[in-house]
């Protein structure tokens, strides 16, 4: 967070509630390039159950705390592309109208009026921050040596695309164990090189993760079998199990087959055999 962004959070003029929200909700947000506001996720991080300051915020709440950060500076809308900033005469209208309604009906009714455009006026709608983006649009740091507390600025969105990464979302044990390792280093460089290390090392564990998971198969009737390595052992020994059957069934597998070397010796004893028939058979007639 910069030195501006320090002294605007710092004025006594903005409240808690909208200080918190910038430093912990829309910060957070606006390094990752989701610029989109969402009165239900604004007014669920500022409920707070704490028993001694108990926070109930609505929409209402929300947007009013919008609209604090917005007069202040640190918040703008961006509507058809164009940034709005700021409208000093807003804050004088709405005091003056007070005072020139007579009719309390009236009043009340052009109140509830103002608190349903003010919804309407930040939800959905997408925001920049203008200190933030500012800082990233400055001329490029010095190297500087990788502190626990770094944190990437507004150009982190650019450094991912570069990288290949389209989706610049990240969490936080991620950046801390980014942070953690190269903190223990000495290596210096500039925020832009620290971005763009970031996003290859974010791109390298998601490449990984993809990796291990192992994609589905497709049989022939279109199924897809999750456990493939499972069934082509099912299918191997199915089939094993059929050519073993057509082995026992085969009719030419009851022919004998003979065998060179036994019928060699065969051969061999026949003749023993015959030659002593004979020589019996001669000492016989003699």
């Amino acid at each position: 967070m910069n030195i501006v962004e320090l002294n605007k959070l710092t004025n006594s003029k903005l409240s808690h509630l909208s200080r918190s929200l910038y430093t912990f909700y829309l910060r957070p947000l606006a390094e990752q390039n989701q610029c989109i506001i969402d009165l239900v996720s604004v007014a669920n991080y500022l409920f707070s159950d704490s028993i001694y300051f108990k926070t109930l915020p609505n929409f209402e709440v929300a947007a009013m705390a919008l609209n604090e950060l917005e007069e202040i500076g640190l918040i703008n809308r961006v509507v058809d592309g164009v940034e709005i900033k700021q409208n000093p005469l807003d804050k004088l209208k709405a005091s003056s109208s007070d005072e020139v309604l007579s009719n309390q009906d009236v009043a009340i009714e052009d109140h509830d009026s103002k608190l349903v455009s003010s919804q309407e006026k930040w939800q959905g709608v997408t925001f920049t921050l203008p200190l933030f983006v500012k800082e990233s649009q400055e001329l490029p740091k010095p190297p500087f040596a990788m502190t626990l507390s770094w944190r990437p600025q507004a150009s982190f969105h650019e450094a991912c695309l570069l990288c290949g990464l389209e989706d610049c979302t990240f969490e936080e044990k991620e950046l801390k164990a980014f942070t953690s390792y190269w903190a223990g280093r000495h290596e210096t460089r500039n925020q832009i090189a620290w971005e763009r290390a970031f996003a290859q090392r974010l791109l390298k564990g998601r490449v990984a993760k993809t990796n291990k998971v192992k994609a589905p198969t497709i049989n022939a009737l279109g199924e897809i079998s999750e456990n493939s390595s499972l069934n082509s052992v099912t299918a191997n020994s199915n089939l094993n199990t059929e050519n073993e059957h057509q082995e026992l069934t085969n009719p030419a597998d009851f022919i004998p087959k003979s065998n060179p070397t036994q019928s060699s010796l065969m051969t061999n004893l026949q003749k023993s055999e015959h030659e002593q028939m004979s020589n019996t058979l001669a000492d016989l007639f003699k």
